[in-house]
């Protein structure tokens, strides 16, 4: 039977790898990864440290067997377990360089000899599990960090994490719904990060009991936002568009839960009203019409009770007018 994971960090790899290789080669690549073998599984890999009673205990380290100036992995045990950080670490050196002691590709956040947050990257990807995460999982999310590595940033000559995907279409269509997948199916409580290049939170995703019960998405061109959207229980809620890149230049949306529009309405400065509004009744149908001008009412304002009947205002400056 395959890990509940497998499928997932093979996706998480893909993610990476996509925005980086032609579409010929995507085949090959899911190949790759799913027989990949970590120089741990190869027996390639030695650990030094101290035991008590038999058990690990304190600082280990790991190096490559035939190479001990490559780290491999290093962190701490408690009586046998896991504990505090664990860090990965890139096996390539960058040009000129023999030795990877300041070069982390992920790192691990344990208690009790259970994984609570892998990081990918400096900073790309981040899943955390509210009920910690034991082996073989974690061991394949190594594996696939490791082969991810092996393949691509020796090829790249790049010795940090690209961007997660340059596009978010090929990653909705191809890989989200795979990594989605295995995490509905093992029902635990988690979250899912990913990150741009620039830093910039591109898309977070909450899990509880086979569900994704919220997610946020925001989408950058480098360092500017120009859209936002809010989920609950999957079904968009809330829909932001920043005009111009400007994070108060606002066009915002809400959505009942039937997917019908509840309002739209324009802001300046993040909360004066500025611009249109219009805002809907649960069946569809307009409740009222109107527009701002710098958080005052102006012009004529259409109001419909929900027997359909409208009766028109006309404002100056806030104030209405006979």
């Amino acid at each position: 039977m395959k890990s509940p994971f497998k499928l997932l960090m093979t996706g998480i790899c893909l993610i990476q790898s996509l925005s980086m290789l032609p579409q010929s080669r995507e085949a090959l690549i899911i190949l790759e990864f799913q027989n990949y073998e970590s120089k741990e599984m190869r027996g390639e890999v030695v650990g030094e440290g101290e035991y008590i009673d038999g058990k690990p205990h304190g600082k280990w380290v790991y190096y490559l067997s035939y190479n001990h100036n490559l780290m491999y992995y290093k962190g701490n045990y408690e009586h046998g377990e896991k504990t505090g950080i664990w860090q990965n670490y890139a096996l390539i050196p960058p040009p000129g360089f023999t030795e990877n002691y300041n070069m982390p590709r992920s790192s691990e956040a344990w208690k009790e000899g259970k994984l609570y947050r892998f990081k990918m990257g400096q900073n790309n990807l981040l899943l955390t599990f509210e009920d910690g995460l034991g082996e073989p999982y974690v061991s394949e999310l190594r594996r696939l960090d490791e082969a991810f590595e092996n393949s691509f940033r020796r090829t790249s000559g790049k010795t940090y994490t690209p961007e997660f995907g340059e596009s978010l279409e090929s990653i909705q269509s191809r890989i989200l719904p795979m990594i989605r997948t295995e995490l509905l199916k093992s029902k635990q409580k988690a979250e899912l990060k990913f990150w741009t290049l620039y830093n910039k939170l591109k898309l977070y995703e909450i899990y509880d009991s086979g569900k994704i019960v919220s997610k946020v998405y925001q989408s950058w061109e480098k360092e500017i936002l120009y859209r936002k959207e809010i989920y609950i229980n999957e079904m968009l809620t809330e829909k932001y568009l920043y005009l111009e890149g400007d994070p108060s230049n606002i066009m915002a949306y809400r959505y009942y839960p039937s997917g019908g529009i509840e309002y739209l309405k324009y802001f300046k400065n993040d909360t004066v009203p500025n611009g249109k509004w219009i805002e809907n009744y649960p069946n569809g149908k307009k409740k009222f019409q109107g527009n701002y001008s710098n958080g005052k009412k102006n012009g004529k304002w259409k109001y419909w009770d929900e027997t359909g009947e409208l009766k028109v205002i006309k404002y100056i400056d806030g104030e209405p007018i006979n």
